[in-house]
């Protein structure tokens, strides 16, 4: 059952055992349960510390990429009574699904290290672009750590990003990515 792949790999996460025994366990998972444990997969794979080979890298590439996660926008489905999912709070929503997590977890890669950001530069092209825009709204929290290492880059992702509902400028990502760039970066921003 994959279930148990997913809450082994949830109890990874800020496990002290070595990291070639976490990567052996998240490549299982991948191989034989990616669909259930995509989330629980990123999780372990953005926490840690120690340098990602190739194949882990790959892995999430795959996760913010290719997964099928989410298939449709929650925050906007009516969830009975008069309310939506996730109050209609479009980060929220983000953070719940395969690809939303995935990309935190490179958000958090690349905030500790700048090195990540050539290793996921390709993905970051198809992150900005992505259908949905709860997983859009967790990508914008990463190009907030490209930032942190190199503003033109993750400006010029941002000009790509696709804002077609303008309810992404409201959500917490975005907004910091704005406040912080405006100051220095006025022109492109605006």
């Amino acid at each position: 059952n994959p279930i148990y792949l997913d809450r082994m790999l949830a109890g990874l996460k800020k496990s002290t055992i070595s990291i070639e025994l976490k990567l052996a366990v998240c490549r299982k998972a991948f191989t034989d349960a990616r669909e259930v444990c995509g989330k629980s997969i990123a999780d372990v794979l953005g926490a840690s510390e120690v340098w990602l080979p190739d194949a882990a890298v790959e892995i999430l590439v795959w996760l913010v990429t290719e997964h099928a996660d989410p298939d449709h926008e929650a925050w906007q489905t009516d969830a009975g009574g008069g309310r939506t999912y996730y109050n209609g709070d479009i980060y929220t929503n983000g953070i719940n699904t395969t690809r939303g997590r995935a990309a935190e977890a490179i958000r958090d890669l690349i905030w500790r290290d700048a090195a990540y950001v050539p290793r996921f530069r390709d993905a970051l092209d198809r992150m900005v672009r992505d259908p949905s825009t709860c997983v859009r709204s967790c990508v914008a929290g990463t190009l907030g750590a490209v930032a942190h290492h190199e503003a033109s880059l993750a400006l010029a992702l941002f000009g790509r990003m696709d804002a077609n509902d303008e309810r992404l400028f409201a959500t917490v990502y975005v907004y910091e990515f704005i406040r912080l760039l405006l100051c220095d970066h006025f022109d492109e921003v605006r």
